[in-house]
């Protein structure tokens, strides 16, 4: 049952977005709004963007402007500050979850009083997308063996618990749990590996978490955040997990209080912020057009190598003939060989004896 807001929700669903395909974010709200379940369920937009964003959304859903890119998990924890439920579902604005979905995950946590949260199977064409379900990682922090390693029938599919972490997409989680973690990490801007370190942190706590195998959603894996620039976070962040978790706590993200000099003045913080957000975003999109420009310059030389490469053999082979008549030619100049010679000074050197007659070659060749 969709409520607003204010009118009771056992869940609010979350839902950063950079506002980048309204029309995409239209169908992962779509999707909520369709959800087959007795819970009141409330739905909340926030919008990282610095400019208000115009949305087709359904009139029960609220929406908020955040005014600049807080990130997924800033997003998230600007968010929870804004709502009161049981419950915090966590949405990503490309994925769409299926009616029963809510039901399977809310089951799941009322059945299990020790799991601190729970994600729905990521569906692709039917089956379980790769390395969707989870990973384990070593002593050294090396996260590796993400299952399932190719799409699998969901039938196939085996344990659901016991690794590293369960990805965000999709994730319910108990609000006094996430409370009492503090969240998702803002640190970890704007995306990547922000769920693997709030799972961290739960099970550093002895919490628990696991896919709930009859909650499904299908997920445009990354579709809101350029490619290369997910593969730049990726080490960056990976990064930033081992130095807090693997390297000693380095403690939760500061307050403002802490993070600058009290004499700042709010506005200026304020300009500076919504500055480094923009440029983030710009260096992203920045990264990704070059990516498609040597992609672009790849396929054309590979189109074109087999015409260049014949190219270049017939340029070889006539430099390597002239080479070799250069070579030809010089021998013979150099040669005293009668059998060479001959023949030339027969038809240069020869001059017309008196009377028309020819006289051979001072040489008496």
């Amino acid at each position: 049952m969709l409520v607003t807001l204010d009118d009771r929700p056992d869940v609010v669903a979350l839902i950063p977005t950079l506002g980048a395909s309204p029309a995409r974010l239209e169908r992962a709200v779509a999707s909520l709004v369709a959800q087959e379940t007795d819970a009141r369920l409330a739905v909340l937009v926030i919008v990282n963007a610095e400019d208000s964003v115009g949305l087709a959304l359904d009139e029960r859903v609220a929406v908020v402007h955040a005014g600049l890119n807080l990130g997924w998990a800033g997003g998230l924890a600007f968010g929870r500050s804004l709502v009161q439920a049981a419950q915090l579902w966590l949405v990503q604005d490309d994925m769409v979850l299926d009616p029963g979905c809510l039901t399977a995950l809310r089951a799941a946590l009322r059945h299990d009083e020790g799991l601190a949260l729970v994600a729905p199977m990521v569906l692709r064409d039917g089956l379980v997308a790769a390395r969707t379900v989870g990973a384990h990682r070593d002593a050294a922090w090396t996260f590796s063996g993400w299952y399932p390693e190719i799409d699998t029938p969901l039938e196939a599919i085996g344990a659901l618990e016991g690794y590293a972490y369960v990805g965000s997409r999709g994730m319910l989680v108990r609000t006094a749990v996430w409370d009492s973690v503090g969240g998702m990490d803002p640190r970890f801007y704007p995306v990547m590996w922000v769920d693997a370190d709030l799972c961290s942190t739960l099970l550093a706590r002895g919490l628990r978490f696991r896919s709930v195998r009859d909650a499904h959603c299908t997920h445009e894996q990354s579709a809101s955040t350029p490619s290369q620039f997910s593969a730049l976070l990726w080490h960056r962040n990976l990064a930033l997990l081992r130095q807090k978790h693997a390297e000693g706590p380095t403690g939760s993200a500061p307050s403002i209080a802490g993070a600058v000099d009290a004499r700042l003045e709010p506005a200026l913080v304020a300009t500076i912020a919504r500055a480094a957000a923009s440029l983030v975003r710009e260096l992203a999109d920045r990264v990704e057009r070059d990516h498609h420009e040597l992609d672009r310059l790849r396929s054309h030389v590979e189109q074109h190598a087999p015409q260049h490469d014949a190219l270049l053999g017939r340029l070889a082979a006539a430099e390597h003939s002239a080479r070799l008549a250069e070579l030809e030619l010089a021998a013979m100049r150099s040669s005293r060989s009668w059998r060479l010679t001959a023949p030339v000074r027969a038809l240069t050197v020869r001059r017309a004896r008196p009377g028309g007659s020819v006289e051979p070659g001072a040489d008496g060749g």
